[in-house]
């Protein structure tokens, strides 16, 4: 069964809405629906019940769950809402990530900025006691960082990574299925060079896994592996204890070059040449093909599915449990499902709430243009209604008349009709 999915200039979201997460002010949105046409975000990161946009020129918006201040200031909203401080900053912010209850943000410079909660010293902050919380943001000083340039950063329940300019990376917050080192739940207040053998040029991280790729494009996995989501068999992992099967020392997977890889709880997805792969919960054997349907533009996972975005379709799989797959919610389980649309370029999903998306390129000022333009619009449609309702009740006899004269007319040359 195909579903049609609505179509917009910026993006659909679905799935569960508890905190206004997906934008709006209802509870849910069990199918994917399109947002407002002034948000024309360049890119969307995900907290687990939060979101971030990134406009081009910079600016930041946050919406969702602000239990622990981590949208950025006091206030709850369940729309976009611009993270003052780095506008009033000067601040240009061009990638975010968000944690369970933690934001951080890189800007223009190289530069990381933390809040939110640092109830296990994910905020790398000292400013912030453990088990606090705090709505604003703070730089972290770069000599955590060995005094280099930061390039990425990255967020996942409880921990933060960050990735410097020469590869190295650097973790702190709570440390659980053995992300951190060969010890599992233990926190870390402060960054911490994680102990890869190799120099990280990407990171991809999930809440129970980590992957880092090499320069050669060889990729190097940690965490969790009850289900091969580390793609290779559980029983090859270096640990298995009374809680599962872990692999404690990162292990190379000869197998690289991949645009992309994206991270869920018992289930890897990649992407490399317009083709998919699968490890793990939903799939038959590493790197499992599962699509390959000509042009593969992104991919993302939910707690329990994943999307393949393709150039007008998207294709899903796995448990939807509320909505983010797009196919109803009520954990409805698909084998495969196709969702027919256009004209868009990105998608991001996290646990239970996902987003498809496109930047149209125009500038904050072009999109209010716009906006403007058709409230102008809807002003003068809604002006030509009254005159003519007025023009009718002045002249509504005469117009029934001359109406039914042609109307006979008609009827005696039907060829005309």
């Amino acid at each position: 069964m195909n579903m049609i999915l609505q179509q917009t200039l910026c993006y659909l979201a679905s799935g569960n809405n508890k905190y206004g997460n997906l934008g709006i002010d209802k509870s849910q949105m069990s199918q994917f629906k399109f947002k407002d046409i002034n948000y024309d975000f360049e890119h969307i990161y995900l907290g687990n019940k939060h979101a971030i946009g990134i406009w081009k020129n910079g600016t930041m918006y946050t919406w969702g769950d602000n239990t622990y201040y981590q949208l950025g200031f006091m206030e709850y909203v369940s729309k976009p809402s611009e993270v003052k401080f780095f506008t009033y900053s000067g601040i240009k912010i061009v990638q975010a990530d968000g944690g369970d209850k933690h934001t951080i943000a890189l800007d223009s410079n190289g530069n990381v900025w933390t809040w939110g909660s640092n109830s296990n010293g994910q905020l790398g902050r000292t400013d912030v006691p453990i088990g606090q919380f705090t709505y604003n943001p703070a730089q972290l000083p770069s000599y955590m960082f060995g005094g280099e340039k930061v390039m990425f950063v990255a967020a996942q329940d409880l921990i933060t990574l960050v990735r410097t300019a020469s590869g190295k990376v650097y973790i702190f917050g709570l440390c659980t299925k053995f992300l951190c080192d060969v010890t599992s739940n233990k926190a870390i207040t402060t960054p911490t060079l994680l102990n890869v053998s190799v120099n990280a040029s990407r990171l991809f991280v999930g809440s129970q896994n980590i992957f880092v790729e090499d320069s050669q494009g060889f990729v190097y996995v940690r965490g969790k592996n009850d289900y091969g989501q580390l793609c290779f068999a559980p029983e090859e992992s270096d640990t298995n204890d009374q809680s599962g099967y872990y692999q404690k020392q990162f292990k190379v997977i000869q197998k690289g070059g991949f645009e992309k890889i994206a991270l869920g709880l018992a289930h890897s997805v990649m992407m490399s040449n317009n083709v998919a792969y699968g490890c793990g919960a939903l799939f038959n054997a590493p790197f499992e093909q599962v699509r390959d349907a000509g042009k593969i533009l992104d991919i993302a996972v939910s707690a329990h599915g994943f999307l393949v975005l393709e150039k007008k379709q998207v294709y899903v799989k796995g448990t939807d449990t509320s909505g983010e797959l797009g196919l109803g919610g009520q954990n409805l389980v698909s084998d495969g499902q196709i969702l027919k649309l256009k004209n868009y370029k990105k998608i991001i999903s996290r646990n239970d709430f996902s987003f498809i998306y496109k930047h149209s390129g125009l500038s904050a000022g072009a999109i209010t243009a716009i906006v403007i333009g058709s409230v102008v619009g809807v002003v003068a449609i809604v002006a030509a209604v009254v005159f003519g309702i007025y023009v009718y009740k002045k002249k509504g006899s005469n117009y029934k008349q001359i109406g039914e004269k042609e109307e006979k007319e008609m009827m005696n040359k039907p060829d005309e009709w």
